[in-house]
């Protein structure tokens, strides 16, 4: 029996490292030939590059290129031509994590995160399109940010470059549809790459593994699969869709992420919460029980009332925002941990 992807050649752009690593290895698993790109980490890439041609000589290349340029994509497509003499998967992936706020960011962030998000990645698809053979396949990685209920205020630019790339991706799924291209988005949640550790504690990290069912981090592994699917002939029929891989993950707002992990005087959190599924499960159902209670604004109000000296800020929401015949939050919260019911009834009789 053939390999699913036997024959086809694939670019995958940033897949020295992380994600992009795994996609390619992946890929050259199921059977194609690819092209590594890298741009800083060559000894990464050349890692990369051994392993695969260490099973199957010559299917894997690396080829050196600023993704975020016009020219970086161009030399990507002429070296893969060289080599190859096709194209059948392009899989944008390189990206970068920008944090910065309305009041921090300026043109040097912006320029670089929307050259590596939006005109790379658009203008590789424009010059690859009349090279990708009939029945070719665009992926693209996105990320989970774009479709949160609530955002933090220092996603601003990773939520708009990243965002601009999951319209860009539906919108060439019509106009390369009638050759039998499919395009597709992928965006996955926090996922344990060097990237997301690089400046993070050890505290945060372990903070979103155990807010997963499963206890653990996403990785790259976890998102490789899928893609080598949409790279797949029987993924003929999938396009125009943006696929989430986050474990869930998405039911829990960064916003209280952030709170948790930034807040002074909260590593006690840690010791005594982290792991505590059944706080996020109560938060879930406080939608169900007051619709008319914002999310940010039920999830803001628990940082709040986990700080002691802030309870009485906390009463003034609570009691502005919940009506008597609410009261069974409270006892839920209380249920678990969160505050004590003596209280809630002494002081403020909900």
């Amino acid at each position: 029996m053939s390999a699913p992807l036997e024959g086809r050649v694939a670019i995958v752009t940033g897949s020295s490292r992380g994600i992009g690593a795994a996609i390619v290895q992946r890929l050259a698993a199921d059977g194609a030939r690819v092209i590594v790109n890298y741009f800083m980490h060559k000894e990464a890439a050349d890692n990369v590059v051994n392993a695969i041609n260490s099973t199957r000589d010559g299917a894997a290349i690396a080829v050196n290129a600023d993704a975020s340029t016009i020219a970086g994509g161009e030399k990507l497509l002429e070296e893969c031509m060289r080599a190859f003499g096709r194209l059948d998967i392009l899989v944008l992936n390189a990206g970068v994590s920008v944090e910065s706020s309305i009041s921090e960011v300026d043109h040097s962030i912006f320029d670089a995160a929307f050259n590596l998000h939006v005109k790379g990645p658009l203008f590789l698809t424009k010059s690859a399109a009349p090279r990708l053979a009939e029945g070719g396949r665009i992926i693209f990685i996105s990320s989970y940010v774009t479709k949160k209920s609530t955002v933090m205020p220092y996603s601003l630019v990773q939520a708009s470059s990243k965002g601009a790339l999951d319209q860009i991706a539906r919108t060439l799924a019509k106009e390369l549809g009638a050759r039998f291209i499919t395009v597709n988005t992928i965006s996955p949640g926090p996922i344990d790459t060097d990237l997301l550790r690089e400046g993070a504690p050890t505290h945060k990290i372990q903070f979103i593994a155990n807010i997963h069912p499963q206890k653990r981090m996403g990785l790259p592994t976890d998102i490789a699969p899928m893609i080598a699917f949409l790279a797949s002939p029987e993924a003929a029929w999938i396009s125009g869709q943006n696929i989430h891989i986050n474990g869930v993950i998405s039911s829990i707002s960064p916003r209280l992420i952030r709170l948790l992990i930034a807040s002074p005087g909260r590593d006690w959190l840690f010791d005594d919460w982290i792991g505590n599924t059944r706080l996020f499960m109560t938060l879930y159902r406080l939608r169900t029980l007051i619709p008319i209670l914002d999310l940010l604004m039920y999830q803001s109000a628990l940082i709040i009332l986990l700080s002691i000296q802030h309870r009485k800020f906390l009463m003034n929401i609570v009691r502005s925002t919940i009506v008597s015949s609410h009261s069974s939050i409270t006892q839920q919260l209380a249920c678990h941990g969160v505050v004590r019911m003596k209280y809630f009834r002494s002081r403020h009789r909900l």
